[in-house]
């Protein structure tokens, strides 16, 4: 048997394996089945974005050109877009929800977050300096707030700076 040989037997194979997933083309099916025997994906993750699509993504121009609704400030939504959620559980059902949240909080958010951030930048060469937050910024903040816990510690809280930073 020869290569093209040996491809065209796999793409039979994964036409007849997955022939019960009436959504599925031929050409997903052969996709499948070399996902599945290369190892990079296996049936459960070949069938889910078929059976199962996840829900739509939450769309915030839409959402503001609703006759009489004001759009965020233009600072917000460079913000939003710099956000990722999608590690959390249930991403994007909650999306919306957290988009308005923050939006109405967002004058308030900016203030206090600006506030720790030129608390620790005495004799900041740049505004760049007074708009981030550093290490030792961020682990006040968290102390002020009282975010650390005994399962929530502070070696957490500076994992959780390190990785969004």
């Amino acid at each position: 048997m020869n290569s093209d040989e040996f491809v065209t037997c796999l793409a039979l194979c994964g036409a007849f394996k997955y022939k019960e997933v009436e959504n599925m083309s031929l050409g997903q099916k052969v996709e499948a089945i070399f996902a599945n025997y290369l190892g990079t994906a296996d049936e459960l993750a070949c069938l889910q974005p078929i059976l199962a699509p996840p829900p739509p993504r939450f769309n915030p121009v839409v959402q503001f050109s609703v006759p009489g609704k004001a759009p965020p400030p233009k600072m917000f939504m460079a913000t939003w877009e710099k956000m990722d959620l999608s590690h959390l559980w249930g991403f994007p059902d909650f999306e919306a929800q957290v988009f308005e949240l923050l939006s109405a909080s967002f004058g308030e958010l900016s203030s206090i977050y600006s506030q720790y951030c030129k608390s620790g930048s005495a004799g900041a060469g740049s505004m760049a300096a007074l708009t981030t937050m550093q290490q030792t910024e961020f682990m006040n903040f968290a102390m002020d707030c009282g975010i650390m816990t005994d399962q929530f510690t502070s070696m957490r809280v500076q994992n959780v700076f390190i990785r969004a930073d």
